[in-house]
């Protein structure tokens, strides 16, 4: 049975792999840069963001002391001979652990989102004493076990042949409409599949034998969306597209659909003239937006791939109210605020 060609896919590991949607511990190095610890799911970020934080209480002359509330630059003493002094030390790390805890996405299209530094479970047990002048990201290999969503997307792949027995022939079917296309033996094959969708994949041996599995080929972001799109009291459906997304200007627009069927982890990034904060999330968050405040707004769609296109809108705020459902800061506190308010 043919094997290498599916190994190599298998092991490979790349941005593709995992969810986009993940959590960071972020803390300040001796020298200026920062870490960034990655975490899959919250409560493992928080645990952790907790972990580090009880390292700074401090035990002296019988005092306890941590933190201020009022100034994390200044310790002050927490009275641990009472209830009253244990929970208020507790409720001080708690606030700081929450603090250093962030909601964040790998982003395809810029690499310090995603590149990670190796050799990450040491850096992890001793992130508070660390010294970098630049910022990295680590990820506990934990973490990413769980952070993998595999997918067998094949840009920048090539087949190779090792030998006969293993393979001698690649098909690759297109499904959707079922057109077949030889590949050739080491030569990456965007040069050889034109347009995107789920491939199978059929690899004969010398003996006959068959191994079949599908692949996905994505040369261009597939995120399509539709928009009801405000002007002169006016509403129309506008759809958005890698092939059509023009500039446009408008009273306000909403977010009704948005979709990608070749990769369901792709992101929107929002950033604005009205804003001073970006807005990141998945297409189910994103999904129900009003824009409607005054100012120039750059939507940005990007898959796992790094395949990425954007169009501006300009918005006159004649439809602005501050009571606006699924508003820019409705969403954004939506994603990156609820936790820490818990």
């Amino acid at each position: 049975m043919p094997f290498v060609n599916y190994n190599n896919l298998l092991t490979r590991e790349s941005l593709c792999d995992l969810y986009t949607k993940h959590y960071e511990v972020i803390y300040p190095t001796t020298r200026g840069g920062y870490i960034f610890a990655c975490f899959a799911d919250y409560d493992s970020a928080f645990a952790y963001a907790y972990d580090i934080e009880r390292r700074y209480v401090e035990i002296k002359d019988d005092a306890v002391y941590y933190k201020s509330l009022n100034n994390p630059n200044q310790k002050v003493v927490y009275p641990t001979d009472s209830n009253a002094g244990k929970i208020a030390l507790t409720r001080a790390i708690n606030t700081y652990a929450r603090q250093n805890v962030e909601v964040a996405y790998f982003d395809a299209s810029e690499e310090f989102t995603y590149t990670t530094y190796e050799s990450t479970d040491s850096l992890i047990e001793n992130i508070e004493s660390l010294s970098f002048a630049d910022s990295i990201h680590v990820t506990p290999q934990e973490e990413k076990e769980k952070l993998y969503n595999r997918a067998f997307y094949v840009n920048n792949f090539q087949f190779i042949k090792v030998e006969d027995y293993d393979v001698v022939e690649v098909v690759a079917t297109r499904q959707e409409d079922e057109s077949e296309i030889p590949i050739k033996f080491d030569q990456i094959i965007d040069k050889q599949l034109e347009q995107a969708g789920v491939y199978t994949i059929q690899e004969k041996n010398s003996y006959g034998n068959v191994r079949e599995y599908d692949v996905i080929y994505m040369p261009e972001n597939k995120t399509a969306s539709t928009w009801d799109v405000t002007i002169n009291g006016t509403t129309k459906a506008l759809d958005v597209s890698s092939e059509s997304h023009e500039d446009i200007s408008v009273d306000s627009l909403v977010l009704k659909d948005i979709k990608n069927d070749l990769d369901g982890e792709a992101i929107v990034k929002i950033s604005s003239s009205a804003y001073d904060y970006v807005l990141t999330g998945s297409m189910d968050e994103i999904r129900g937006l009003c824009l409607d405040k005054e100012g120039t707004y750059k939507i940005k769609f990007i898959d796992r791939v790094g395949n990425n296109y954007s169009f501006n809108v300009n918005v006159s705020g004649k439809n602005y109210t501050e009571s606006t459902v699924n508003s820019y800061v409705d969403v954004y506190n939506s994603i990156y605020i609820q936790k820490r308010d818990k």
